[in-house]
């Protein structure tokens, strides 16, 4: 075997280990080397030390790399999503990850960081760490907003440093819906007692014959459900489902999200509303009551106010109207991108005519033209930038709504030319609405830390998710954590 052979093999070997989460010592294993030398008998396999030293830091770096030539090239503002972990050797994580649309309205998503935090997770500690995080991958001037979960220590974290804060709407709608449902909770406890998975906590309606059956064969059954209670676990079904499919939509990584908090806020409104008007439980009745007390709560505060924004609406050509307040702040911004491009357009315009005056010659100031091309050159549009950014505003709003089903960044993507100036604000101003990112970086985690290898290092696990999560993270998001495991990091 050539050295460049066994060199593709053995990053081959690598990208197993890290995309499956293999532990290190797979490579002395007697089944795997059987099976190894049976493939090609003239392949020596590399060591664990070898994968866990050396092999896996030249992946990461050539990983830091990648990301910092994406974000330097591609990524004008980013909008970051950032939670914590406890793993199951009680071990803290953070994970951070930078969302943008690029020049082609193309969506990508980067994971910054998942590395061990084992300071208290206060306010000032959070801060200092997501300070360095966002220093590090130089992105202080991009950064437009972050998201996270409504806890009170992170969002003083994220406001101590002066960065734009959204809430997680998705935690928001689960928290609407738990305090909703806290009048029905000796039910659902009584549902948790007789069943464990939640799989079958939502089958249970259609399994009440089954149930009652399989409760009187137990020597000590938990007490079944009357006849009543049987009817009403039937009905929250139906009153859940359109939260559900709320928290499913916008918890999405491959299209806009946080363009569609206010159509799904109104939208749960509207379906509460015609709850009322039909015919369940009374108990179900005081549930749906529930929701309507509490979405004004929840909603009120910060995560409803940026909601508001135009720019939400903006992104997502699906909504239909927007506020006067709202067309006047897209007004303003568009007038002072127009003003921006303006003035460096009058300042190369103004270098060109001096370079043209300079090498002018004697006999040019009796050409017969002169007088009219320094009149056509000399004039300007009468209609200032605030009346261009009405008329572009409007020409936008009477464009044809998009369909729901349709992705807005193709939309922007092929109508770029007829809305530049609006584009410009699609790109600088993209956000999430979740902190769902995060809670998927979690769940790799979670996989990564196993029984076979629960011993594995914070450094070392920092290392693996960098480089697998180039395959679970989607668009070129290649992973990157912070920490390099040390040379001098014993292997485990």
């Amino acid at each position: 075997m050539t050295p460049d052979r066994k060199k593709c093999v053995d990053n081959a070997l690598l990208n197993m280990i890290v995309t499956n989460f293999q532990p290190f010592k797979i490579v002395e294993d007697t089944g795997f080397k059987q099976f190894i030398n049976l493939l090609n008998p003239n392949y020596c396999l590399p060591t664990r030390q070898a994968n866990s030293k050396t092999l896996i830091s030249l992946e990461y770096q050539k990983c830091v790399a990648k990301v910092e030539d994406l974000i330097t090239n591609e990524a004008d503002n980013v909008c970051l999503t950032t939670d914590c972990w406890t793993s199951r050797c009680n071990e803290s994580y953070i994970a951070v990850t930078a969302h943008f649309v690029n020049k082609d309205f193309i969506l990508k998503s980067i994971l910054l960081e998942c590395s061990e935090f084992s300071e208290r997770h206060t306010a000032v500690n959070l801060s200092v760490e997501i300070r360095s995080i966002i220093t590090k991958w130089k992105l202080e001037a991009k950064v437009v907003l972050v998201v996270s979960d409504n806890a009170s220590n992170i969002k003083n974290a994220i406001n101590t440093l002066h960065l734009r804060h959204l809430g997680c709407f998705a935690h928001t709608i689960n928290l609407v819906v738990e305090e909703s449902l806290k009048c029905e909770s000796d039910l659902i406890n009584k549902v948790k007692t007789i069943v464990v998975t939640d799989f079958r906590k939502k089958r249970i309606a259609s399994l009440e014959k089954p149930v009652q059956a399989s409760l009187g064969l137990l020597e000590n059954p938990p007490s079944s459900l009357t006849t009543i209670e049987w009817t009403i676990v039937k009905e929250p079904r139906i009153v859940l489902k359109p939260f559900e499919s709320a928290t499913k939509v916008v918890s999405g990584e491959n299209y806009m999200t946080a363009s569609m908090i206010l159509p799904i806020v109104n939208d749960l409104f509207e379906v509460c509303h015609k709850m009322k008007s039909k015919t369940f439980d009374p108990r179900i009745h005081e549930v749906i009551k529930n929701f309507q007390v509490q979405w004004p709560i929840k909603i009120a505060g910060e995560t409803f106010a940026i909601a508001k924004h135009w720019l939400n609406n903006l992104l997502f050509p699906s909504n239909s109207t927007l506020s006067e307040n709202t067309k006047n702040e897209i007004v303003n911004d568009v007038t002072n991108i127009i003003k921006k491009i303006k003035s460096n357009n009058i300042e190369d315009s103004t270098h060109s005519v001096e370079h043209q005056h300079s090498v002018a010659t004697e006999a040019d100031k009796f050409f017969i033209w002169g007088t009219l091309n320094v009149h056509a050159s000399q004039s300007r549009p009468t209609n200032t930038s605030q009346s261009r950014a009405i008329l572009k505003v409007q020409n936008y709003l009477d464009d044809a709504l998009v369909p729901r089903s349709k992705d807005p960044l193709e939309w922007w993507r092929q109508n770029y030319y007829n809305f530049p100036h609006l584009s410009i604000l699609v790109r600088m101003f993209y956000c999430q609405a979740t902190s769902v990112p995060c809670e998927r970086v979690f769940s790799k985690t979670g996989l990564l830390i196993n029984d076979r290898r629960s011993n594995l290092k914070p450094e070392k696990h920092s290392l693996i998710l960098g480089i697998s999560m180039r395959v679970f993270i989607r668009v070129l998001a290649y992973g990157v954590l912070s920490r390099l495991a040390e040379p001098d990091i014993s292997n485990r």
